[in-house]
């Protein structure tokens, strides 16, 4: 400080950044709650940021774990740290857009998937987290990404290239079979131009896809003992939601049909969250159609016969026979959600095909839901008038005073070209 600052005093030092301890970081992670990591670091030196950051790797939820790869894919990381951030990235397949652009550009994939590398199952695993990640961002830009995509990557195209080579040492699952096709057709898509074709988006990468494709065809898929085939039929009919729903859209690429195999599962079980998750992606088979309607009549037909008990505080909050919370303006929470996210595409399929499953039109016009009266009245308007029986007939003469003005309108309009 010089003589006049002595004297007259001069600018106040600045106060030393706050040193949050790391432990108190670590609970705080642990316990599921947020945390500044601007203001955890601040303070610390990258040796000390670097550990504390690996430790919750570890410790934080699927939430929290985004920003913590994010900051960890900044550091310069040995093989091991390689393998451990790309391990974790791949953990929640949810998230996985969301990490991997990060992750592929602080880890060297291409050497995780080099040709010299012993095929084992650690390196099995690599290759499916990576398939993973690099399957979630080739997706991403073939439709509309939560952050970035392949394309965005400069090394994207290389690293498909890698991935798809030592798939065809190991054998493809059939999500990473999905992949494979889905990277061909981003080869082939119409927003490919110059500069993606100089990234190696191009005829070459396609045919090495495709030549890799057959590939892994020509083997069972990667920890099964059957041919594809029976092996995506086994899945389709059997494995978790997730499992099923990547068999059936493998089938499509190996060119199997497992239209029995998703038949039988309906069978097995109708009701099945994992059944309709699969089904609901094959409402053009009319097999699968006339398959799921049944069941969706029967369970509006269960839940009308249970009325009372749905209009309980604890099944329907905020309906207004219940005196809890805000009341509901009309009845459209009587029909649980996840049963109306069901019914309204099974309707629009059912649409396709005047004349069929009235059971199910009926009951939906019946229902207390705003969304599948409308729908329904919607299907009915693709009839024939002379197709609409008695029964139909009564339920719109019942509609004629319903609370929602465009049903009332469509209800009119159907009425009126009621025969004679």
């Amino acid at each position: 400080m010089g003589l006049f600052s002595r004297l007259f005093g001069g600018a106040k030092a600045p106060e030393p950044a706050a040193v949050i301890p790391t432990d108190d970081t670590l609970a705080a992670v642990r316990a599921g709650r947020s945390v500044d990591w601007d203001a955890a670091l601040a303070g610390h030196t990258d040796d000390v940021g670097f550990d504390l950051l690996w430790q919750a790797l570890g410790a934080a939820d699927a939430a929290a774990r985004v920003e913590v790869i994010d900051r960890l894919a900044e550091f310069e990381l040995d093989p091991d740290q390689q393998r451990g951030l790309l391990h974790a990235a791949a953990a929640d397949a949810t998230r996985a857009a969301w990490v991997a652009i990060s992750v592929f550009e602080s880890c060297d994939v291409d050497h995780l998937l080099a040709d010299d590398a012993a095929v084992s199952a650690p390196y099995e695993g690599r290759v499916a987290a990576v398939a993973l990640l690099l399957g979630a961002l080739v997706e991403a830009a073939l439709s509309t990404g939560p952050a970035g995509d392949v394309l965005d990557l400069e090394s994207g195209a290389q690293t498909t290239q890698a991935l798809a080579e030592a798939l065809v040492r190991v054998g493809a699952t059939p999500a990473e079979l999905v992949t494979l096709r889905l990277a061909r057709r981003l080869c082939d898509d119409g927003r490919i131009g110059v500069e993606e074709e100089e990234l190696g988006w191009d005829d070459a990468l396609s045919e090495a896809l495709e030549a890799a494709e057959a590939a892994v065809l020509a083997r069972p898929p990667r920890g099964s003992d059957a041919m594809w085939a029976d092996a995506l039929a086994h899945d389709v009919r059997q494995a978790s939601a997730v499992a099923a729903l990547a068999a059936w859209n493998a089938a499509t690429v190996a060119d199997v049909d497992a239209t029995d195999a998703l038949l039988g599962r309906i069978a097995d079980a109708p009701e099945s969250d994992a059944t309709w998750s699969v089904a609901l992606t094959a409402l053009e088979r009319e097999a699968v159609v006339d398959a799921l309607a049944p069941v969706g009549a029967a369970c509006l037909q269960t839940r009308r016969v249970r009325e009372g008990e749905l209009c309980s505080l604890a099944s329907q909050a905020g309906c207004q026979s219940c005196g809890g919370g805000d009341a509901a303006d009309d009845d459209e929470l009587m029909v649980p959600k996840a049963l109306e996210a069901r019914l309204l595409p099974l309707l629009g399929a059912v649409a396709a095909r005047p004349g069929t499953h009235g059971d199910l039109v009926v009951e939906c016009l019946a229902a207390p839901s705003i969304a599948l009266r409308y729908n329904a009245l919607a299907v009915l308007s693709r009839w024939q008038p002379e197709a609409i029986d008695a029964e139909t007939w009564g339920v719109l003469d019942a509609l004629t005073d319903d609370s929602v003005p465009q049903v009332q309108e469509a209800v009119t309009g159907l009425l009126e070209r009621r025969p004679a």
